[in-house]
């Protein structure tokens, strides 16, 4: 649960005075479909131009123990628990003077109760501002200021250009929802790699515009509690499904090919990132004085003791025969199949039985102010290229807000270095999201 702190400049250690009162429907009008109320962590030290120049916020760990307010809304039907403090210690008395306070930011969100709020302001986070003539509230939706993707087909030991078998999705505001946005990348290996990767931009294309679950929420909310719902079971099973429907297609044989996914969804003003295999997400973050990388993907390679232990226990194989010792999966001693260099994989049902299963790995975090972009890539751009390389590349073009230069250039760059290395280069696929 998620509480509003409020710390007045010139107050010190004095009793606070709390009071009930409730906000009836005349108050402000009722939030629209789809703009739901997204609220945030309360865990920085932020001064919001919202709010009066006599209040600011402190962490809540500087504050001592406060009794409880309900700020209940008829209309809405749903209660809010503030705690705060003011100027002169006391809570605001009157419905009038709530509605009179254009810095006001107690605004509960639609069919939560006990719901609690923490509202700020960023270039591209949603903030709220009460307009006393139409008592609306203004919603700022732009999480995401905007995006891109790249990709360049790879040449093989001959040095033809091959089949592409990255594919990428990108779908925004899906249903006509706010901040309900999801990109992901496919990496396909095998010799039917790209049909794979092509079914599973189709398969989750379809899974976030049409299944039944997440058509009945009609809220950020509503979505993001169905997503994290039970460890994230929806998407556990829609994976599952996916294979499963993938075995099934006369066109496509698995046995041998399959692909990686790595899919960054942005919910509730959340980021949650989905990982299968060796495509990895990064976020760009900047701090006082620096800037800072977080991995929101762990590349599932054979070289990490827990992949290996896995493949091991279920008899596979992990050795490396490539002259710059990469590790890859076995099914014999004899070294002869798969050869996979990766330990986790949609697909791939002959290596599925030595421990390549297509168990997804998850992350989340809160979208943060001091968040500049997100990076979405195929194995072809981490081969040669750190993750502060990348970022070093594409955060020139985040200060000009171009995504589309970003993308391009991390490909270029990326080609380029493959091609010094020798005659074969792999598919190099990259998503650029500004935030």
């Amino acid at each position: 649960m998620e509480h509003l702190f409020l710390k007045s400049r010139s107050m010190k250690k004095k009793k606070i005075k709390l009071s009930r009162f409730s906000l009836d429907s005349g108050a402000f009008s009722p939030f629209k479909k789809n703009n739901p109320c997204t609220p945030l962590k309360p865990n920085q030290n932020i001064k919001s131009k919202f709010y009066p120049s006599n209040i600011q916020l402190t962490k809540p760990s500087f504050l001592p123990k406060l009794e409880e307010s309900k700020l209940i809304s008829k209309k809405n039907n749903c209660n809010t628990t503030i705690l705060i403090y003011n100027k002169n210690a006391e809570m605001v008395r009157r419905k009038k003077r709530m509605s009179d306070n254009k810095n006001s930011s107690f605004f509960p969100k639609i069919n939560q109760s006990n719901s609690q709020l923490f509202i700020r302001t960023r270039k591209s986070s949603s903030f709220f501002k009460l307009n006393n003539n139409k008592k609306s509230l203004i919603l700022d939706k732009n999480i995401i200021k905007d995006y891109y993707a790249s990709s360049m087909a790879g040449k093989n030991y001959n040095g033809r250009n091959k089949i592409n078998q990255d594919s990428y999705l990108m779908l925004t505001n899906i249903n006509g929802i706010t901040n309900y946005n999801v990109f992901a990348i496919f990496d396909g290996h095998g010799t039917e790699g790209h049909l794979v990767s092509q079914y599973l931009v189709k398969y989750f294309k379809n899974f976030f515009e049409t299944n039944s679950q997440l058509i009945k929420g009609k809220t950020e909310t509503d979505i993001y509690n169905l997503l994290l719902y039970s460890n994230y079971k929806l998407i556990r099973d829609a994976i599952q499904e996916c294979e499963k429907k993938l075995s099934n297609e006369e066109d496509i044989n698995i046995n041998s090919s399959g692909s990686t996914l790595c899919m960054i969804i942005q919910i509730y003003q959340k980021i949650i990132c989905v990982n299968i295999g060796d495509s990895r997400a990064i976020l760009s973050i900047s701090e006082i004085l620096r800037d800072e990388i977080k991995i929101l993907s762990i590349d599932h390679k054979p070289s990490l003791k827990k992949e290996q232990e896995r493949i091991k226990n279920c008899g596979g194989f992990v050795k490396s025969i490539d002259s710059n010792g990469q590790l890859r999966v076995w099914d014999s001693p004899l070294l002869k199949s798969p050869g996979l260099a990766l330990s986790r994989s949609i697909g791939d049902l002959d290596a599925a039985k030595i421990g390549v299963i297509a168990e997804p790995d998850f992350w989340m975090k809160s979208v943060k102010k001091e968040m500049n972009f997100i990076v979405i890539a195929s194995d072809g751009i981490w081969e040669f290229l750190s993750n502060k390389e990348v970022c070093d590349i594409v955060k020139k073009f985040y200060l000009n807000g171009n995504p589309k230069e970003a993308a391009e250039e991390l490909v270029k760059k990326s080609r380029e270095i493959w091609e010094k290395k020798g005659k074969e280069i792999d598919d190099i696929t990259t998503i650029i999201i500004f935030l």
